[in-house]
């Protein structure tokens, strides 16, 4: 009930989200519950990544490490959702070769282990492309992209496919297709708009701004992200 409950608190109330899982983290310890406590540590370590809160995110991984051993005996995601932590961590903090070490990890495990249209495979892809796009290989990062792409478009997750359609933008706005860029900007406008995703949101405000040839319409975006960014608990440009 806590982890739900945090999972809806996570876009637009972290503080809450935060509270609500270190109320599940006690429950699951009286019981000791080891799938509620390795999932209720791993969620604060995605909320922590969330604010840009790098070190407690690594502090709560390294505590996490061997509920999620014991909990993967029964369910197979916490593994490589705890590796996809690690990357993501990594990849905040620009240790992108390290981050990709940790994706590659999920990437092996879930695909041993799950079917095709999963949605985490879906994410890691969309991480591991993250990380080579911030290293400037373009053809990699869209590799990986696109393999994201399929399967988040087939499991209708909307948010992660938002996140790879600005991806591709970004990856098209630096091979100098404005046009290519501007439509997938706009696509992942479109899906962060119908869910109020205002993380979302304004990142892809940024990077619209970034696509525009005239200074004016690129005011126009930057201005619409920072006042975002004033009214948001996230911290600014962490995405």
């Amino acid at each position: 009930l806590f982890l739900r409950k945090a999972q809806q608190q996570r876009i637009h109330a972290p503080d809450s989200a935060l509270l609500s899982l270190q109320e599940a983290l006690r429950i699951s310890r009286v019981l000791q519950y080891e799938e509620g406590i390795a999932g209720s540590l791993l969620s604060k370590a995605f909320c922590y990544l969330d604010i840009g809160d790098y070190p407690r995110s690594k502090k709560i991984l390294s505590e996490a490490y061997t509920h999620c051993q014991k909990a993967s005996l029964n369910n197979k995601r916490i593994l490589p959702s705890f590796y996809n932590g690690w990357g993501s961590t990594y990849s905040g903090l620009g240790n992108n070769d390290s981050a990709l070490h940790f994706f590659y990890k999920a990437i092996t495990v879930l695909e041993k282990t799950v079917s095709g249209d999963s949605s985490l495979l879906g994410q890691i892809y969309n991480n591991a492309g993250t990380a080579w796009l911030q290293k400037g290989e373009f053809d990699k990062a869209l590799d990986y992209f696109s393999k994201a792409e399929v399967i988040l478009s087939r499991t209708k997750d909307s948010i992660s496919l938002g996140n790879t359609y600005c991806n591709i933008g970004l990856v098209r706005l630096e091979r100098k297709d404005t046009a290519g860029s501007l439509t997938y900007l706009q696509k992942a406008l479109q899906l962060f708009s119908a869910k109020n995703n205002s993380h979302g949101i304004k990142f892809t405000f940024y990077a619209l701004a970034r696509a525009q040839q005239h200074l004016h319409l690129a005011r126009k975006y930057y201005e619409a992200a920072l006042e975002i960014d004033s009214t948001s608990a996230f911290a600014a440009g962490v995405y």
